[in-house]
């Protein structure tokens, strides 16, 4: 939970304080055991805690902002819904003493709701457990108070779960934008790196592509392409090493059929044009694209294919200097694609 904290401050900043002469503020915290507190040192070192203590340095007049937390652990959305809710078969009930309904009887300027697990815990559909945020989030901000919501935060359950947990994070950030705090994305660890497997039988992984962390305090992505799959079923994990510690995602799997064409050779000629070789098993039409590193299609064209050779000519005189990918797409659905650079 190390980085709740600052997205909170961030957006709770510019929310509450922008008229330094304004009224005191209030917050409310609902939530389950992570925003009460549970597996912190103290709850003082609470996410909660700590965000209390950074609102209440001010003691020099009486403008501090009051936090309340009634957060209590096992919380699930449908504990949380407003009283009057009726819950469908087999799922809890509203907490009176936990809910929206309480948090609103304090008349708070805001309401955060940190409820990160426990739902796909017990296994509640992504759809349930979405709509239940959505309306509480409508039930908050109809009485003109502002509502923001955590995502979803890594924890070690099963694959399918983990997977429900990634899933119901980005379902938060694209419902609620602005509202949403992001507790799932970590910044990198100094000296993490980053280990692409492959396995055809889902017991022996071995490793097809290392990648350094770029270290810095920030999110980054990376991208890699394995130009030589396996025929058949190939099943694909990220090993994740920081601190002489390794975990590892869940497993994709994807299935490849007998090529049906290949890149033979890849060049860029005398006269800046990308020259390829391509050898083709059947006539058919395909679509020749080249993309950019930030994933834009920068030229592109249909063509028809005729075996058993083709060489196609491609003008790089308009692209800039950079990394690019030439992609092929068959009529078919068969698909490859080369990395190039222009110099």
């Amino acid at each position: 939970m190390r980085n709740l904290l600052i997205p909170v401050l961030g957006a709770l900043l510019s929310l509450a304080f922008v008229n330094p002469t304004a009224a005191q503020k209030k917050i409310v915290v609902m939530g389950s055991s992570t925003a009460y507190g549970n597996g912190a040192s103290s709850v003082a070192n609470s996410w909660v805690g700590k965000l209390a203590s950074y609102f209440q340095q001010n003691t020099s007049d009486t403008r501090d902002t009051i936090l309340y937390n009634i957060a209590l652990g096992n919380q699930t959305t449908y504990n949380q819904m407003p009283t009057g809710f009726t819950p469908p078969p087999n799922r809890p009930v509203p907490d009176p003493d936990h809910n929206v309904t309480k948090a609103l009887s304090y008349a708070p300027d805001v309401i955060i709701i940190n409820l990160p697990t426990n739902d796909v815990s017990y296994g509640f559909p992504m759809t349930e457990v979405m709509d239940n945020f959505r309306a509480m989030y409508a039930a908050i901000t109809a009485t003109g108070t502002e509502c923001f919501i955590t995502t979803t935060q890594p924890r070690d359950f099963p694959d399918q779960m983990r997977l429900c947990l990634r899933q119901l994070t980005d379902s938060i950030n694209n419902n609620f934008g602005l509202n949403a705090i992001d507790v799932w994305t970590e910044e990198e660890e100094p000296a993490t790196s980053f280990e692409l497997q492959r396995s055809q039988d889902g017991i022996t992984f071995e490793t097809i592509q290392r990648i350094a962390a770029k270290g810095l305090l920030q999110r980054n992505s990376y991208n890699w392409t394995d130009n030589n799959p396996k025929q058949g079923k190939n099943l694909y994990r990220l090993k994740i090493i920081e601190s002489n510690t390794a975990r590892f995602s869940g497993v994709v799997n994807i299935s490849t059929r007998e090529k049906a064409f290949a890149i033979q050779k890849l060049y860029i000629d005398n006269a800046s044009n990308l020259v390829v070789d391509i050898a083709i098993q059947k006539n058919q039409a395909g679509i020749i694209s080249i993309v950019n590193s930030g994933g834009s299609t920068v030229q592109k064209q249909s063509k028809q294919f005729n075996g058993p050779a083709e060489k196609i000519s491609l003008s790089l005189a308009n692209l800039a200097k950079g990394q690019y990918f030439l992609a092929i797409r068959m009529k078919d659905g068969n698909y490859i694609s080369r990395a190039f650079a222009v110099q």
